[in-house]
């Protein structure tokens, strides 16, 4: 078995640009590439999603093009943030924004998008379950239809501890985000296109609130992990800290996805500006290479 190791360009992409992330990312030894989505809205005239179906196909399409000639793949992009904004023209545009983010993985040649699912922050720690359940199901099912037309697996991205909310988020707790997911890919065909990512750091934090392991909580989805976000933290804040930083139990986690039969990329979603601002590019080349000799060893074994 050999591994693949990524890394999300969002920090990458305010600083150098998305041609210059995509340099940065085959500099520091990147196998692959996380695309950021989000950065872009169908409001903003300036952005390319206020442009035609065509051109933003053109527009990453050519973004793709210029990673290929440098070596680099697009494994995964990461749209929504928010899919939900509980008003009632955000809420559209929400729409709106997601579409076009599975139209850029399609144009990508990527063959999975990320989104977050309904977040705690924006409906309050006292939001009826049911509502939840029910407002999580309606908005996934609803961006299904596009995944399924372009061609592209959507991923629910695992949830933790959120301190704008100042808790857990609803779907940190693993047995809420397990029953969701269940009950959206029961539904016709949405199995073939509902899948995984799991945040190792996400999925950490909400440990402290009786939730599993992050290895327990990937052996909750055998088959059914497509993408990651690696990084690591003290078991309290999402800090996004390259692997080996921080307290979670990576020969574990590592293990998990062995048994769960995962053979996508091991992609990073680190702050690279954890230890420091101006030492980004240093970050990221240590934090791909601190992966890969772990990874290495493992083959070893």
């Amino acid at each position: 078995m050999s591994y693949k190791v990524g890394i999300s360009t969002f920090e990458l992409q305010k600083i150098y640009g998305e041609k210059g992330a995509i340099g940065v990312a085959k500099k520091v030894g990147a196998d692959s590439i996380d695309f950021f989505t989000n950065a872009y809205y169908v409001s903003n005239p300036d952005s390319i999603y206020s442009k035609s179906d065509e051109e933003i196909v053109a527009y990453f399409t050519e973004l793709k093009n210029y990673a290929e000639e440098l070596g680099v793949f697009i494994s995964q992009t990461h749209g929504r943030l928010r899919i939900f904004m509980n008003e009632p023209e955000l809420d559209r545009l929400c729409l709106e924004n997601a579409r076009r983010d599975l139209l850029a993985a399609s144009a990508f040649g990527a063959p999975v998008c990320v989104m977050h699912g309904i977040n705690t922050a924006v409906m309050g720690v006292n939001a009826s379950p049911q509502i939840m359940r029910d407002l999580c199901y309606e908005k996934f099912s609803n961006i299904l239809k596009w995944a399924k037309e372009y061609n592209v697996k959507l991923a629910t991205e695992s949830f933790g501890y959120h301190t704008i909310a100042a808790a857990n988020e609803f779907f940190g707790n693993d047995k809420e985000f397990k029953n969701i997911f269940e009950r959206i890919s029961a539904e016709g065909d949405n199995a073939d296109y509902f899948t995984v990512c799991v945040d190792t750091g996400h999925t950490n934090s909400a440990v402290r609130f009786g939730n599993c392991s992050v290895g327990d909580f990937i052996r909750m989805f055998p088959g059914k992990v497509s993408c990651l976000h690696l990084h690591d933290n003290d078991g309290i804040n999402d800090q996004h800290r390259p692997v080996y930083c921080g307290v979670i139990n990576w020969d574990d986690v590592f293990d998990a996805l062995e048994e769960v039969r995962f053979n996508g990329v091991y992609n990073l979603e680190i702050n690279c500006s954890c230890f420091g601002k101006g030492f980004e590019l240093e970050t990221a080349e240590f934090a791909i290479r601190n992966l890969k000799f772990a990874l290495k060893n493992r083959l070893k074994q």
